[in-house]
């Protein structure tokens, strides 16, 4: 297939497209063109590190003179066993008569992960319709190219994380300190990395400061009116002897100020202790519906109690995706229950603060068949206002707010979904989240996703 000085050439068309392509998508569309040509394989699959149980970046390229190199979203996806079973080896792999879940047969495969300080972060998939036999070269020529691959899946990663078309890409040798050494000038992937890597520092410390600026905002919010009753309720307790109904009266009133500051220190700690990775899980064999419909009632009275009188709440048991429906005895489930039930407060709490009033906030609970395992998945959904597509990714970074509920005054610090997502991570499980928007309301239905293992035990991998 390769005369023998193709492997070197190849590694230059991808260390170019490294260089000269617009922005992440298109570059990792680019290489899988590139790999594909070169294999003479009819379809070239790549992605980068699994999310979950799905690809976050993903680009196919085809042979066939009507089609190109394009992304794919995750249901989208062909191939997605042999993608997971790739992600668990770092050698090349064949494989024989495998499918892509349609009606066409594909004969053969050889697909690599790629690996970035000992990780994987990606994946690469070539597969050829008629039979063929990957030879000794083929695997080495793919080995080879893989690492130069995983250069530019991680560049892909690191990009995903910043806004959109905001890293400079110009990558010419101008843009170079001028002291650099002239050995790394003239070698083509530490002058690429130096550069990309040089410009995502940048952006990152301007989000750093950003970030440094929105912890000031919202402590500042947050803190400020709780502190001020407290200090207006010891002035008036000293100055102004009360009666016995008016002291019950304002030592409610700063109880419920202590409570507001008790809060937003035990988020910090909270989140403290997940990142410091001292989480202690204590598995538990427990009844589900009993417990979630527990924390529904009482998100039901604190609602009716509260402010949100018109905010509803309406729990759905599911059976989705099974052959035989589920008994109540069934709906049993062993994990942590603190940090479970943590977590669907932390949901709920959410919904209750950026729901449209007078609207109901839905609750579902199902067990689902995903991949040869049967998980539980527990969607929390509810009317709100519209969230920008870009912006969703956000919502799980700690501090982060959007502008909307800042401007509008609504309580919280930017870690309660932080938070909801590390401890569905240390269940092994993970959370997501959609946003659809409605044609006929200027709101938009926001949806986060939990989905965790039957059992903790059986959680040491999602792939």
């Amino acid at each position: 297939m390769f005369h023998s000085n193709q492997p070197e050439t190849l590694e230059q068309h991808i260390i170019q497209s490294i260089h000269t392509q617009p922005d992440s998508q298109a570059m990792l569309s680019d290489i899988a063109e590139i790999l594909g040509k070169a294999f003479q394989a009819d379809t070239c699959l790549m992605g980068t590190k699994l999310d979950g149980e799905a690809l976050s970046l993903i680009a196919a390229w085809t042979s066939s003179p009507t089609s190109q190199s394009r992304s794919l979203t995750s249901p989208e996806l062909p191939f997605a066993s042999v993608i997971k079973r790739l992600a668990k080896t770092s050698e090349p792999t064949i494989f024989k008569n495998i499918t892509p879940n349609t009606t066409t047969n594909i004969s053969t495969g050889l697909g690599i992960s790629t690996r970035f300080r000992q990780a994987v972060n990606g994946v690469i998939l070539l597969v050829k319709k008629q039979p063929y036999q990957w030879t000794q070269f083929d695997k080495d020529t793919l080995e080879r190219v893989a690492s130069l691959v995983a250069l530019a899946c991680h560049f892909a990663q690191l990009q995903s994380t910043l806004d959109d078309g905001t890293v400079n890409r110009d990558f010419s040798s101008h843009s170079l300190p001028t002291n650099i050494p002239k050995i790394l000038e003239n070698n083509p992937i530490l002058k690429v990395w130096l550069s990309r890597t040089r410009n995502q520092l940048e952006q990152q410390l301007q989000l750093n400061k950003q970030l440094v600026q929105n912890i000031i905002t919202i402590m500042s919010d947050q803190t400020r009116n709780p502190l001020a009753t407290i200090k207006m309720g010891i002035t008036l307790l000293r100055h102004s002897p009360p009666s016995a109904d008016v002291l019950a009266t304002r030592l409610d009133v700063l109880e419920k100020a202590w409570h507001k500051l008790n809060d937003v220190n035990e988020k910090i700690l909270r989140f403290k202790t997940l990142q410091s990775n001292q989480t202690t899980l204590t598995p538990t064999l427990f009844k589900l519906k009993p417990l979630v419909q527990q924390i529904a009632q009482e998100f039901q009275k604190t609602w009716q109690e509260g402010k949100r009188q018109s905010l509803g709440l309406k729990v759905e048991f599911e059976e989705n995706g099974l052959e035989n429906a589920i008994k109540d005895s069934d709906w049993e489930f062993y994990t942590d229950d603190k940090n479970f039930k943590i977590i669907v407060e932390e949901l709920l709490m959410n919904a209750g603060k950026f729901a449209i009033f007078d609207t109901t906030v839905y609750l579902k609970v199902a067990k689902q068949n995903i991949g040869k395992q049967t998980k539980l998945v527990i969607s929390v959904s509810n009317l709100t206002q519209p969230i920008l597509p870009k912006n969703l990714r956000y919502l799980f970074e700690p501090f982060y707010r959007e502008q909307w509920t800042i401007d509008t005054a609504i309580a919280g610090i930017g870690l309660g979904l932080t938070i909801a997502k590390e401890l569905a991570e240390s269940l092994g499980g993970f959370l997501e989240v959609a946003c659809d928007e409605l044609e006929s309301s200027q709101n938009c239905k926001i949806t986060f996703k939990l989905i965790l293992p039957q059992a903790l035990c059986c959680a040491t991998s999602l792939q």
